[in-house]
C-alpha cells in the first residue's frame, strides 16, 4: 500500500506556527482577519518569501521567457517578475534591463524596442506555490523575525538561529540536486558550450548565427 504524501505547509500553516510563538490560538482562515499580530505575521512571511525568491532558485528561475512588445512599441512586465537577464550574445544591438514595470534599452536609451525577445527570469510566486523545502525556510526565517519583533516571546518557545540554518542547508541541497539540470538551461554556459563546438576554418572560428 501506498503511503500517502504529507500535507504541504500551506501560508496558513505558516503563520498559525508564527502566532503560536505568542500562545495566539490557531487561526480557521486569513480571509478578513485585521487583527494586529496577524497582519504583522502575514507581513513578515510576504517580505521574506520576496527577499528568498528574488535570489533565484530551481523553481523559481525560466529561462527563454518570452517578453513581448505591446502596442505602444514597449516591454511591459509583470508584477511577479524580479529580474531580466537576456542573452547579449543574442541581443547585441540592445541592452535591455528592467526599470519598474517596463524594460529599459541601455544601450539606445529608450523603452521602445521594435520586436519581442526572450529572456531568464526570476519570478516571485505564491507561497502555496513554492516547494515545501522553500516554503519551510521561509516560514522559519519569517518566524525568527516576528519573535524578535513580539515583546514576550522567547526562543526558547519559537524558532532558533539552528532552525533556520538547518531549513537554509535543506534548499539548499534541494537546489544542487537540481543545478546539473538549471546550469544546462543558462545562456551563458550553453553559449560557452556551443563556441566550443564551433569549427575552425583556416584559423578563424566560424560563428554560427
Amino acid at each position: 500500500m501506498t503511503a500517502a504524501n504529507p500535507t504541504q505547509m500551506t501560508e496558513l500553516d505558516a503563520v498559525n506556527r508564527m502566532l503560536s510563538i505568542i500562545s495566539m490560538p490557531p487561526l480557521n482562515s486569513l480571509d478578513g482577519n485585521t487583527n494586529a499580530d496577524v497582519s504583522l505575521a502575514r507581513n513578515k512571511l510576504a517580505e521574506e518569501s520576496v527577499r528568498v525568491q528574488t535570489t533565484g532558485w530551481w523553481f523559481n528561475t525560466e529561462f527563454e521567457y518570452p517578453l513581448n512588445v505591446n502596442g505602444n512599441n514597449e516591454i511591459e512586465l509583470a508584477g511577479n517578475i524580479a529580474s531580466v537577464d537576456a542573452n547579449p550574445y543574442v541581443y547585441t544591438d540592445i541592452d535591455p534591463v528592467q526599470r519598474g514595470a517596463r524594460l529599459y534599452d541601455r544601450k539606445n536609451h529608450t523603452y521602445t524596442f521594435t520586436n519581442n525577445l526572450k529572456a531568464t527570469v526570476i519570478l516571485l510566486l505564491p507561497f502555496d506555490e513554492l516547494p515545501q523545502v522553500a516554503r519551510e525556510y521561509i516560514a522559519v526565517k519569517a518566524g525568527r523575525l516576528f519573535q524578535q519583533s513580539t515583546p514576550g516571546s522567547t526562543e526558547r518557545d519559537g524558532f532558533a538561529e539552528e532552525d533556520e540554518f538547518k531549513a537554509l542547508r535543506e534548499l539548499r541541497s534541494k537546489e544542487a540536486q537540481n543545478a546539473d539540470y538549471s546550469v544546462f538551461q543558462s545562456y551563458s554556459v550553453s553559449n560557452v558550450l556551443d563556441r566550443s563546438a564551433r569549427p575552425v576554418r583556416g584559423g578563424v572560428r566560424v560563428w554560427r548565427s
